[in-house]
């Protein structure tokens, strides 16, 4: 299996979000399964977040004020779109 049939079958598996949400574990994680471990990591991931009201890069306070949100959110677990409503940031998220 290569990597791009790798990452179908983990969006299957793990789902896919291009907004922060909560995993199985109650972690925040982005994208398909990656876990931030802190609003400091958030910021620092590499990540381009982007304000989905403004169109504009996000700024370090949105992605911690994001993380924290959804940090402090109920687990409603999957689909992570359910976790939607408890940011204003989404990446760009890029898959082979």
């Amino acid at each position: 299996m290569n990597e791009s049939e790798y990452l179908k079958k983990l969006k299957v598996f793990e789902g896919f979000a291009d907004h922060m949400y909560l995993d199985s574990k109650g972690y925040v994680t982005i994208g398909v399964g990656i876990m931030l471990a802190s609003s400091d990591v958030a910021k620092s991931s590499g990540i381009t977040f982007t304000n989905r009201e403004t169109s504009k890069a996000a700024t370090p306070d949105e992605i911690a004020t994001d993380f924290d949100s959804v940090k402090q959110s109920p687990k409603v677990m999957f689909p992570p779109g359910k976790y939607e409503k408890f940011t204003k940031t989404v990446c760009e998220w890029r898959t082979g």
